[in-house]
């Protein structure tokens, strides 16, 4: 009886999310889908997407009332591919099929992710905490009210998880995760454990996929497009570390017409844990002193350090006779989730990525030893289910922080840890 009331409980929660999109999906702009559907349109016409300025004279679909100055769209192309199918068709339309191909992908991802837990046990609490603590979360709302597209990321990844761990379909697997390295460039690092020393054909199928997909999408826009994506991705890094977006465009400002966009965004919204963000806070204790140009270099001097010190801890305390699957998965999650950390900036939204790390450590976390650790992450995911629209926007900053430094600790913790600890947990994964 008491699975049914904890099922119906985090349904529960999940379905008042449902119901927040729904309405979110007719009241909100959707305001970084608008940026992608708008990039998308621009590369089907044969248009810069990143070189688009507003003009009297610019077409009310290309239109991005809410951008301020730099263009807001520093997406690859191959991710502005994903989009331009359905880019013909009227932004409102759009807003609510993407809206639904998130939940979509939510779903599919809970249900691929646990199927490579082997028992019931471990399945069933992967499967309530995925849908109460991530399907019910305010981050989770918040991700498909923007149109972020991070859970079509953990979809594909899962699919080649699942590939991985309950069939023989190796090479299927890692071109799957190479499609997710063209759609998220970061994703590359969740292919180190692959290509160092471990199936080097999974992890060669994933770059020889990720290779061919870039190349078509060069192929059907236009080369420069990949030199002005990065510009314009510096471009950003520097003006944060500036402390302030270059204003350059000041007509945007001015109402126009588009094609249905409602610039409305739902508030509440926090940036956590970059090293950008650590420098922000810095930079007044310096007068402004601190070059942007230094510190970026000195951002990823200490990225690269921690990625090392990363790897080499886990090979360390990793015996060859416990170099599983699943602790490969684990370190390249982890690789891929603390690069996101030294990006320029890091919305809420991101944190769906942790459904990845949750499913390979939900029988760990199960462990008597280990049950403190998991509560204080179950505490750090359901303060988010609190009111945060009744409650300042510091402090609702404060609990997406404490719960991204927690799963962070989490992540890292288990996988430098030694493997008998993990290999002793209560329902192991497969061979």
């Amino acid at each position: 009886m008491k699975y049914w009331l904890l099922s119906t409980l985090v349904g529960g929660m999940c379905l008042v999310n449902v119901c927040h999109s729904w309405n979110d999906v007719q009241d909100y702009g959707g305001t970084d889908l608008r940026v992608r559907v708008i990039g998308a349109r621009a590369v089907v016409r044969g248009l810069n997407p990143y070189t688009i300025r507003e003009t009297e004279d610019l077409d009310p679909a290309l239109r991005d009332p809410d951008q301020r100055g730099l263009s807001r769209c520093t997406y690859p192309p191959t991710l502005l591919f994903l989009y331009s199918p359905l880019s013909a068709l009227t932004y409102p339309k759009q807003r609510a099929i993407w809206a639904a191909l998130e939940w979509f992908a939510f779903v599919g991802s809970v249900f691929l992710l646990g199927g490579c837990l082997h028992s019931k046990p471990s399945r069933y609490c992967f499967c309530i905490s995925a849908i109460g603590l991530v399907g019910g979360s305010w981050f989770w709302r918040l991700h498909v009210e923007r149109g972020q597209y991070y859970i079509f990321i953990v979809l594909l990844i899962s699919l080649g998880m699942r590939l991985l761990l309950t069939t023989r379909h190796n090479i299927v697997a890692g071109c799957v995760w190479g499609i997710a390295v063209c759609l998220r460039p970061t994703s590359v690092f969740f292919l180190l454990p692959w290509l160092l020393d471990f199936r080097r054909k999974t992890g060669l199928a994933a770059v020889v996929t990720a290779i061919v997909t870039a190349a078509f999408a060069t192929g059907m826009g236009k080369a420069e497009y990949w030199q002005d994506f990065l510009k314009l991705s510096s471009d950003w890094e520097m003006s944060l570390l500036g402390g302030a977006v270059e204003q350059t465009n000041e007509v945007v400002k001015e109402v126009r017409p588009t094609d249905g966009y409602v610039t409305a965004t739902l508030p509440g919204f926090a940036s956590n844990l970059t090293f950008l963000t650590l420098f922000a806070s810095l930079r007044s204790s310096f007068d402004g002193r601190l070059d942007p140009v230094a510190v970026s270099r000195i951002g990823k001097v200490v990225w690269l350090i921690a990625l090392s010190l990363i790897c080499v801890l886990h090979h360390r305390n990793a015996k060859q006779q416990f170099a599983s699957v699943e602790k490969r998965l684990l370190l390249g999650i982890c690789l891929m989730l603390v690069t996101d950390y030294f990006l320029p900036i890091r919305i809420e939204y991101a944190d769906v990525l942790f459904l990845l790390p949750m499913a390979l450590l939900t029988p760990v976390l199960m462990q008597k030893e280990n049950r403190f650790i998991a509560v204080l992450g179950i505490f750090a995911m359901l303060i988010n289910a609190a009111p945060l629209a009744s409650v300042p926007f510091n402090v609702a900053a404060v609990t997406a922080i404490v719960r991204s430094a927690v799963v962070g600790f989490i992540l890292v913790r288990f996988t430098i840890l030694p493997p008998a600890t993990m290999d002793s947990a209560a329902e192991p994964f497969s061979e």
